[in-house]
């Protein structure tokens, strides 16, 4: 049997919070790199294979709706990537603190990590493999460091496949 296929998708119909389903709504889950670049041959949760062929530049966003036909609809479900929130106990304003939070930045840089610093002063930095970067602070001798997983925001940068989180 020939497996459903849409597309290909030129275009967002609706966003989110703008469209009505009409019939059973099949979900897109695109990882948010994919959702940034949104070509390619992907599969809903109800199996039916999607074709995106968006424009350059233009990016899907959570809760858009791409199709819509046949008694069905397709929204898509941006997936944002874990991320590891690091901050000193008592901030890092000033004193020894300050430092070690330039040496931070740094080390993580220096692996290719992106971060972005939030308005607590945390640096965030969303990578695949969190167990992974808490074992590398620890190895480089960051122990003073709270570190956490926690969820993605939109505001976080993308996770970089090439740094070289884990290794030294």
């Amino acid at each position: 049997m020939e497996e459903p296929v849409v597309g290909p998708v030129v275009e967002v119909l609706a966003p989110r919070g703008r469209w009505q389903a009409e019939g059973v709504v099949e979900v897109l889950s695109l990882r948010r790199e994919e959702a940034a670049r949104p070509f390619g041959r992907h599969r809903t949760d109800r199996g039916t294979w999607v074709q995106l062929a968006l424009p350059r530049g233009q990016q899907l966003e959570d809760g858009d709706l791409i199709w819509q036909g046949e008694g069905r609809a397709i929204a898509v479900r941006v997936e944002m990537p874990p991320v590891v929130e690091i901050g000193f106990p008592n901030g890092w304003a000033d004193g020894p603190e300050a430092r070690r939070a330039v040496e931070l930045a740094w080390a993580l840089g220096n692996q290719h990590l992106p971060m972005r610093v939030d308005e607590r002063g945390r640096f965030r930095v969303p990578v695949y493999s969190p167990s992974s970067l808490l074992a590398w602070l620890a190895r480089r001798g960051f122990t003073e460091v709270v570190a956490r997983e926690v969820a993605g925001e939109q505001d976080d940068p993308l996770p970089n496949p090439q740094a070289h989180q884990g290794r030294d």
